[in-house]
């Protein structure tokens, strides 16, 4: 829901196109109409688009699902087949006062409920029909992402062939923290075991916990070579090409086990959490098939987080009013999507630049805000061309912005020649919205 950024729509209908004014919602399903281009170019035959397919399904929740589904079809699905769109709901669970446990009710009859977190994607997945219907496609692998990532990269070819060739079960795209404080969850072992570990889950101490190594800048390779006592691993730095640290040979450890990094470039204080979650994860069918499966969560049972958060509740005793509390006063219960790497047999970690794939929109103003995700977006696409030897007239501030359709260029790779031949010896002046 796009609550926090004073949008009372879910957050996918927020218009974050800086010039087109397009919605979340299209960014990204025109991501996959350029996919699905790709993909015809490919394979050298004049093939329509809408026979390629390329399933996407939005996990909604009672308070987003009707509007979802409304603005879709008001948009006519943004021109991608209506079948290949599905929605599907995400379950609830109740919410506690955390001092007793007890039930907080929104209404004098009725308990306040709230979506039972991204973990519930999987039980969700199952009872809704939605596993079925990846079955009977004959799908693989799957992507998950949040929708508000603008800069993600969906329907990666380069990622789902790392998953081909690694043959692994899980995936998790991850980028370097900005600052030991910053709000997200670290990639790390918790008992030897692949896990995540959320920010609000690590002390003061872990989180600024640092390494202090010699480092060893490699110009050639651009490889950092880990050394842990469980093992030798290397993260490839590169854009154009995948990148893995397999998860028994990773740097980070809840257990701060020792290790000698060689790092490639000047930094010689890495954290020991540095691996930043970003919720981009991949998941071949097989693991996923089992986790489904598992509806009681018998085998592989999920641990429940606790959010504490303001939560209106119904007022018995004096108002007979719903009231809004100015502090937190219970708590929500949430499963996390990520709780399940631990069954995995084989979980890799993609760890890509921040800059050309994370731009989350979540805040109203300051860091991952509509405004600083419309900069990074715009940043990205300026290198881009001055990379493929276009110009700007007017480059001398970030405030100047360009906008670019997926439909003019997407990826790095796949339409490289395409998108070249459209800005090479060429001058915009900013700012400008490039679309087909």
């Amino acid at each position: 829901q796009g609550s926090r950024l004073g949008f009372n729509k879910p957050k996918g209908c927020y218009p974050i196109g800086s010039i087109s004014n397009k919605s979340i919602y299209q960014l990204q399903i025109e991501k996959m109409l350029a996919i699905k281009r790709i993909a015809c170019k490919s394979q050298n035959v004049q093939m329509n688009v809408q026979n390629v397919k390329f399933p996407m399904y939005f996990m909604t929740s009672d308070a987003t699902h009707d509007d979802t589904k409304h603005f879709l079809n008001q948009h006519e699905y943004f021109k991608y087949d209506p079948n290949d769109i599905k929605l599907f709901k995400q379950m609830l669970h109740p919410c506690l006062i955390e001092s007793n446990g007890k039930f907080i009710m929104s209404s004098a009859s009725k308990i306040a409920m709230n979506p039972n977190g991204n973990g519930g994607i999987y039980s969700s997945l199952k009872q809704s029909g939605i596993f079925q219907d990846m079955i009977d496609r004959g799908i693989e692998y799957i992507q998950i992402f949040g929708i508000d990532n603008i800069l993600c990269r969906i329907g990666d070819p380069l990622w789902f062939g790392h998953m081909i060739k690694t043959n692994a079960d899980v995936s998790n795209k991850t980028c370097i923290k900005t600052e030991p404080h910053e709000k997200v969850g670290v990639m790390c072992l918790k008992n030897g075991k692949s896990a995540v570990t959320e920010y609000t889950e690590l002390t003061k101490d872990m989180v600024e916990l640092r390494r202090h190594n010699d480092c060893n800048k490699d110009k050639d390779t651009q490889l950092t070579h880990v050394e842990t006592p469980i093992g030798n691993g290397i993260i490839i730095h590169s854009t154009d090409k995948y990148y893995t640290i397999e998860m028994d040979e990773m740097i980070t450890s809840i257990k701060k086990t020792q290790c000698k990094i060689i790092k490639d470039d000047t930094t010689n204080d890495l954290l020991e959490y540095c691996y930043g979650n970003l919720a981009m994860h991949q998941f071949s069918m097989r693991f996923l098939e089992r986790i489904c499966n598992d509806e009681q969560g018998i085998k592989y049972p999920l641990p429940i987080h606790i959010a504490r958060k303001k939560i209106p509740f119904y007022d018995a005793k004096e108002t007979k009013q719903t009231i809004k509390p100015e502090s937190n006063n219970g708590i929500k219960l949430e499963y996390f999507v990520f709780d399940t790497f631990k069954y995995s047999e084989k979980c890799t970690v993609y760890n890509i630049n921040r800059d050309e794939e994370f731009a989350p929109v979540k805040n109203p103003n300051g860091n991952s805000s509509p405004i600083s995700a419309r900069i990074a977006h715009s940043n990205y696409w300026k290198q881009q061309i001055i990379k493929n030897g276009g110009t700007f007239e007017n480059n001398d501030n970030e405030d100047n912005l360009l906008e670019v359709s997926p439909l003019f260029s997407y990826l790095p790779y796949g339409n490289k020649k395409e998108f070249k031949q459209r800005v090479n010896g060429k001058t915009f002046k900013l700012p400008i919205y490039l679309d087909l």
